[in-house]
């Protein structure tokens, strides 16, 4: 296995070869040793085919993609493929016609940076929509909006896999949209100054033994994270309006907090985020609360309902354009999740082995899940090869979470309040971070509602407290727990007449609905008053906004707007239009 990377898009010249020529043989078996574990070699290049299979002769048995000519023509196995409409051959005709010697290939002109002045004033004399490229002392006239980047994205589309699994090297100026476009970027010691400074790694000397050297260690199970500044999660603000961010890959993250704090919220922060940079996601969601990520492109909710749609069916979706899948599991019967999670487990390990994805499981609820999930040990990221990184928990219960899977995490949030005496919680944020427990207590006692607790390394981005960011897509609660499920006994809502005598006992929302029909209209009158319906489904059921628009229609039953019998049939409409009970 080839650990979490699975691709890379290396440059030829300066990168792989040192003087234009077929590469070391070091680096060619490199290669082919990352290509027999399962990673893919994608060459880009600014050459022209032809001038490349000249210098290259072999060099479709050691790579599974050439983007060519900068970005403007693909090779596979399957044929070559033009990526842009060629350069017109009038601006050759007038470039030669100067005294000016250029190249013509499947699309691009290429030439010397030396006689860019004259190649200019052709392009603006005729009107052509063309950019000038350059590759040191190379010059390269390519149609507008093409790059290695734009190229590179149909390769990996063509052989399946994502950028973000992808590491990018090279050494010069046109390869920056290369580096920028994987999910970690790589210049070899000689590169461009400019390069040094932009990539994520550079390799420590030059020459084939530093470029063999990077691609052994980049592609192995036990190779160490590469964290790029350009691939942060942002979730929130912390002091002095500094993001509070962590890395958006090769991470684990555990999200813990009191019920209602919102660690719900967060994870699905998380997630909208991870999405919108285009990462692909499992949100394991066993209480329906992740279906608005629906809303987002690229994500499809799934919702189980007796084992279907089959775990198969739903890991086949991640390479589907690396769709990322909400399973959506409040249908299920509880007793039922432990063998489909098992199943699920074994689905997406096979992916993972596959084709990398997904990048990221978040698993919401954990306290709820936490033991179907540790059935397999790919799902919770116990896998060395495969499930390393990549794990999101958020629970109300970290102290079920078994100690081998806490100290896999490297960073975790405490959602506010945090109690003074929960020593567990301060244990935890002190040993991922590195710090002492006493001066992270002192910090995050101060955490209110709306806030958290940031807790890692200095090295991903230190700790502290902040405010959580706002959400894009809409936080459903968990009304599928609430609608049939059984409230514990002090939450259910106890119906009294007007001596307050106990007429009915509703357990659930469904029932709640079902007795607002039914008890005498005394009993409505009497709660209508108190405004008692509005406060338990704010209390009860944390539903904000459902509350008031209930404390609306108790305020006309108070002040005889309505009578009770009207009020009563205002407030079960209301339920069914909100509940769907």
């Amino acid at each position: 296995m080839v650990g979490f990377f699975r691709a890379l898009a290396a440059d030829f010249d300066g990168t792989l070869s040192e003087h234009g020529q077929r590469p070391d043989d070091r680096i060619l078996s490199a290669i082919a040793s990352m290509r027999s574990r399962g990673g893919l070699m994608v060459l880009v290049t600014g050459r022209i085919l032809s001038e490349l299979r000249d210098a290259f002769p072999d060099v479709e048995d050691h790579v599974d993609a050439i983007v060519a000519e900068n970005g403007c023509v693909l090779w596979t196995p399957r044929g070559v493929r033009l990526l842009a409409d060629p350069v017109g051959p009038e601006l050759a005709e007038g470039v030669t016609a100067r005294g000016i010697d250029v190249r013509a290939g499947d699309v691009l002109l290429a030439g010397s940076a030396f006689d860019r002045r004259i190649i200019l004033e052709e392009i603006h004399g005729r009107g052509l929509d063309c950019q000038l490229v350059f590759n040191r002392s190379e010059l390269m006239v390519l149609p507008s909006g093409i790059n290695k980047a734009t190229g590179l994205y149909e390769a990996l589309g063509d052989l399946g896999v994502s950028r973000h699994s992808t590491v990018g090297l090279g050494d010069a100026e046109n390869d920056r949209a290369l580096l920028d476009t994987c999910e970690a970027g790589v210049a070899v010691a000689n590169s461009v100054p400019t390069l040094l400074a932009f990539a994520d790694r550079v390799a420590p000397e030059p020459g084939a033994s530093a470029v063999t050297e990077l691609i052994d260690d980049l592609f192995t199970s036990a190779s160490a994270p590469v964290h790029s500044r350009r691939r942060q999660l942002r979730i929130g603000t912390g002091p002095n309006n500094a993001p509070a961010r962590v890395p958006s890959s090769q991470i684990n993250m555990l999200i813990f907090g009191a019920p209602g704090n919102g660690k719900s919220h967060l994870a699905g922060l998380c997630a909208e985020r991870l999405i919108s940079l285009g990462y692909c996601l499992l949100v394991v969601d066993p209480e329906g609360d992740h279906q608005g990520l629906g809303a987002l492109r690229g994500v499809v909710v799934i919702q189980v309902a007796n084992g279907s749609p089959s775990p198969r069916r739903v890991a086949a979706r991640f390479s589907q354009r690396f769709m990322s899948v909400v399973l959506d599991l409040s249908p299920m019967h509880p007793d039922a999740r432990h063998g489909y999670l098992e199943s699920l487990a074994e689905a997406v390990d096979d992916s993972r082995s596959r084709c990398g994805l997904p990048h990221w499981i978040v698993a919401d609820e954990a306290q709820a899940n936490i033991l179907d999930l540790r059935a397999n040990s790919a799902l919770f990221g116990g896998n060395a090869e495969t499930g390393r990184w990549g794990m999101c928990l958020a629970t109300h219960k970290p102290e079920l979470i078994d100690q081998a899977s806490l100290t896999k995490m490297d960073a975790v949030v405490a959602v506010g309040p945090i109690p003074d005496g929960d020593g567990r919680a301060f244990a935890l944020l002190s040993h991922v971070s590195g710090r002492d427990a006493a001066d992270i207590q002192a910090e995050a006692l101060s955490v209110g509602r709306g806030d958290a607790y940031l807790a890692q390394s200095a090295s991903l981005g230190g700790s502290g407290p902040f405010h959580i960011a706002s959400r894009v897509t809409e936080h459903h609660r968990h009304w599928h727990r609430y609608t049939d499920g059984a409230i514990p006994d002090h939450h259910r809502f106890y119906f009294l007449d007007d001596r307050d005598h106990v007429v009915a006992i509703a357990r659930n929302l469904r029932q709640f609905r079902d007795l607002l029909d039914t008890v005498p209209h005394q009993s409505i009158t009497h709660h209508a008053q108190r405004h008692d319906f509005s406060h338990w489904l704010s209390e009860v059921l944390s539903d904000h906004a459902m509350a008031v628009q209930t404390e609306a229609v108790e305020e006309q039953i108070r002040v005889g707007e309505v009578n009770e019998n009207e009020g009563r049939n205002e407030l079960v409409d209301l339920l069914r239009r909100t509940y769907g009970v």
